[in-house]
C-alpha cells in the first residue's frame, strides 16, 4: 500500500501507529541464544564455589592453568590451521601419543634408576 493512499483514507490525517506488544518471551529466547553459554558457566562457578571453599582461590586457578595449558597451545595452533583453511584432525591423536610416550619414558627412567616414586597404577612392559 502506498502511504499517500493510507493518509487520503483517513481524511488526509496521517492514524495513530501503535506498536505490537512486546513478546518478553520472544527477547528472552533471543538472550539465552547470544548469552546461553556465558550464564551456564557463571552459575556453575556459583555452584562449585558454593560447594567448595577453596574453588575461587589462587591456588586452584594456577593447578587449573597449569593443566590447561598444553591444550591451550595446541589449541592456538589449531585455530591458526583451520583460520589457513587446511584442517589436520590428527592433532588430537598426536597429542595424546606424546602425553602416553611421556608417561612411558618418566617410568621407565625412574624404574631403571631405582626410584620407588613410580606410581603403582602404571606398570611398565
Amino acid at each position: 500500500m502506498n502511504p499517500a493512499n493510507e493518509t487520503k483514507q483517513h481524511g488526509g490525517k496521517s492514524a495513530p501507529t501503535t506498536r505490537p506488544p512486546r513478546d518478553f518471551r520472544g527477547s528472552a529466547r533471543i538472550f539465552l541464544a547470544h548469552n546461553g553459554t556465558l550464564i551456564g558457566v557463571v552459575l556453575l562457578i556459583a555452584l562449585f564455589a558454593t560447594q567448595n571453599d577453596n574453588f575461587l582461590s589462587f591456588r586452584n586457578a594456577q593447578v587449573i592453568g597449569q593443566g590447561i595449558a598444553e591444550l591451550g597451545v595446541i589449541a592456538a595452533i589449531l585455530a591458526l590451521l583451520v583460520i589457513a583453511g587446511s584442517v589436520d584432525l590428527s592433532v588430537g591423536s598426536v597429542a595424546s601419543m606424546a602425553g602416553i610416550v611421556a608417561g612411558k619414558v618418566m617410568v621407565d627412567s625412574a624404574s631403571s634408576q631405582g626410584a620407588s616414586t613410580a606410581p603403582s597404577s602404571v606398570s611398565s612392559a
